[in-house]
């Protein structure tokens, strides 16, 4: 077996790392609800998927403070994590609030 150059070692890690992490670490998904009126709202905080919930946009401020109450605290794994990114990557996900 032939050795790999540091710098080309390093490169691979480093792209695997990436395409591990959140564009930001800290980020809420607001996306359609199940009416006009109501949206849904991801959270992920620290790269970590902290849940999910639903919220009225006629009576809701739009911020991470207000938005945390609407979340319901679910399983961080590795397929959400996937199912996230691939929303962010194909721009299905909506509106991004980073903070």
């Amino acid at each position: 077996m032939g050795k790999e150059p540091v710098e080309e070692y390093n490169l691979r890690a480093q792209k695997a790392v990436d395409s591990i992490l959140f564009q930001y670490p800290n980020f809420m998904i607001i996306g359609k609800g199940r009416t006009p009126t109501e949206k849904t709202v991801t959270h992920v905080e620290a790269g970590k998927y902290i849940g999910f919930g639903f919220f009225d946009t006629e009576f809701t401020d739009i911020n991470p403070e207000t938005l945390r109450d609407f979340v319901k605290t679910r399983d961080d794994n590795r397929d959400v994590h996937r199912i996230i990114r691939h929303f962010l990557n194909t721009g299905a996900a909506g509106n991004i609030l980073t903070y």
